[in-house]
C-alpha cells in the first residue's frame, strides 16, 4: 500500500514502475490518495479501515509513503522475510534514538525500540484494524496520547505507543539494509512540516 498525496503522483509513478521492475504484481500494489490534505494520521485511519473492509485480518501488508526511493533489492528481500511473522520496521533515520540520543540498533527488539518507519514498514491487517480502533477510542482523551492523536501529526510515534500499551512483548523487526530512503527533498520537500528545510535519510541505506 502506497500513501500518497495528489502533489506527489509523479514520484508515486516512479515508486509503481521500479516495484514492478523488480517482479511485483501489478494487482498487488494499492495506492490510496489523501485528497483533501486530511492529515498523516486522518489519512491512515481512513487507509487502515479500508484494509479492514477488503482484506484479511492477518495478511501483512507493506506500508510505502510517496516521498521514497526503493532499494533495488526491495522485492528480493520482502520476499525473504515472508516466512517471518509480525512488524517489520524497513527505514531508520536519525530520530529513531534511545532517551539517550542513542541509536536504537537493528534487529529484534521490543515495540518501545522499534524505528519510527513509517516510510516503509510491515504491518499485519489485524494491528492496523486495532490501532484505528484505538485511535478513535482515544481521540477525546487528556493529556499527551489525546493531544498527539488531535494534532493529526507523529502518527509513528502514537504507533509505537499504542503498541506498548496494548502489545506489550511484541518482537519486532528493525531490518538492515534499509528497504528505502527518503526522499522528499526530490519531490518538494516535505507537506507536513514544510519549514523543514533537512530530509531525514536512511541510515543504513545501499540502494
Amino acid at each position: 500500500m502506497i500513501h500518497a498525496v495528489e502533489e506527489r503522483q509523479d514520484n508515486v509513478k516512479e515508486i509503481v514502475t521500479e516495484l514492478e521492475r523488480q517482479g511485483a504484481d501489478l494487482a498487488d500494489i494499492i495506492v490510496l490518495y489523501d485528497f483533501g490534505h486530511k492529515g498523516n494520521l486522518a489519512a491512515a485511519i481512513e487507509r487502515y479501515d479500508w484494509l479492514t473492509k477488503n482484506t484479511y485480518s492477518y495478511v501483512d501488508v507493506w506500508h510505502l509513503q510517496d516521498d521514497i526511493e526503493l532499494s533495488e533489492h526491495f522485492m528480493d528481500i520482502v520476499r525473504k522475510l515472508n516466512d517471518r511473522a509480525g512488524i517489520i520496521c524497513g527505514f531508520c533515520s536519525e530520530y529513531c534514538v534511545d532517551q539517550d540520543a542513542k541509536l536504537l540498533p537493528p534487529g529484534p527488539t521490543e515495540s518501545d525500540k522499534m524505528w519510527l518507519s513509517f516510510p516503509c514498514i510491515r504491518i499485519p491487517v489485524h494491528i492496523t484494524t486495532a490501532f484505528s480502533e484505538w485511535v478513535k477510542a482515544h481521540k477525546d482523551d487528556g493529556g499527551i496520547t489525546g493531544k498527539q492523536i488531535r494534532s493529526g501529526k507523529r502518527d509513528d510515534e502514537l504507533f509505537r505507543t499504542f503498541l506498548k500499551e496494548e502489545y506489550t512483548g511484541m518482537v519486532v523487526y528493525n531490518i538492515t539494509p534499509n528497504l528505502v530512503d527518503h526522499r522528499d527533498d526530490l519531490c518538494g520537500g516535505s507537506i507536513v512540516s514544510p519549514q523543514r528545510l533537512h530530509c531525514p535519510r536512511a541510515t543504513y541505506y545501499e540502494g
